[in-house]
């Protein structure tokens, strides 16, 4: 007799609950989608960012760096993510924009979580990590105030907007409409967390689920790496001119963020 090792998996994952974690960058998602996925070592599906942009490029023609290949790139991420949830997986995790199909996936029993962090801290993050990562995928070759005025610069500030609203047809994230389906796409989320309290979330994760989080310290920083690089974080940081400028770049997702923290903080 042949066993079916997926028949086996999914029998021993049947007791456990089927989770979606959408992952927003550099808001500690990867620490705690790790922690998460101990618990499904055989039962995981994660859509990697890279590879899963490259694909949606090459599918739709187009070219990196705006928010129409970003579209692109997060309806082939949705369709992946479906697809996973039909065969049973039961932890789905990626940068994802909230799913076209995450009212099909609560009807098959799955929960929404994402964590979210401070925007400002999250822009300026964002910047200096993928400013001083190695050259590749998703770097940034811009000095500080270029990325600042630039349309890239101004996106970081409305990624909220995008990773709580998922795709509009309209293609516009500045609207607000887009804010308000954002809104409005944060009560998809049975768990959200955020991560000037992650022992908080890990708390309420073992109290829902019976499953112990121990979360490590994923994606640190390599500016930390430099002492250039950590001077210059510094600067601008310190520097209320810089802050006040990032802090209205980043107001939808303030907005969003202050409406999280007094629904699920």
């Amino acid at each position: 007799m042949r066993l079916n090792a997926s028949k086996i998996f999914r029998s021993f994952y049947r007791d456990k609950p089927a989770i979606l974690f959408c992952h927003i960058p550099k808001t500690g998602g990867s620490s705690v989608a790790s922690a998460i996925r101990r618990h499904y070592l055989f039962s995981n599906f994660n859509i990697r960012s890279e590879a899963s942009t490259l694909a949606g490029l090459a599918q739709y023609g187009l070219e990196a760096d705006d928010l129409a290949s970003a579209n692109a790139c997060q309806t082939l991420r949705s369709s992946l993510v479906f697809y996973a949830a039909v065969q049973g997986v039961k932890f789905i995790t990626g940068h994802l924009w909230r799913p076209r199909h995450i009212a099909a996936m609560k009807a098959m029993g799955y929960q929404a979580m994402t964590i979210l962090r401070d925007p400002v801290d999250r822009w300026y993050s964002g910047y200096f990590y993928q400013r001083f990562k190695e050259r590749g995928y998703a770097s940034i070759d811009m000095e500080f105030e270029e990325y600042l005025g630039s349309d890239r610069g101004l996106n970081a500030g409305r990624i909220y907007v995008r990773y709580l609203g998922g795709i509009r047809a309209d293609n516009d994230y500045n609207s607000r409409e887009a804010v308000e389906q954002a809104r409005i796409g944060l009560g998809d989320f049975e768990m959200l967390g955020f991560l000037s309290d992650l022992p908080r979330f890990s708390q309420r994760f073992e109290a829902r689920h019976a499953l112990k989080l121990r979360i490590p310290h994923k994606r640190k920083s390599p500016a930390r790496k430099s002492e250039d690089a950590r001077a210059l974080m510094q600067r601008y940081k310190q520097s209320a001119e810089i802050r006040s400028q990032v802090t209205a770049l980043c107001a939808p997702d303030i907005e969003l963020y202050e409406y999280a923290r007094q629904r699920f903080g």
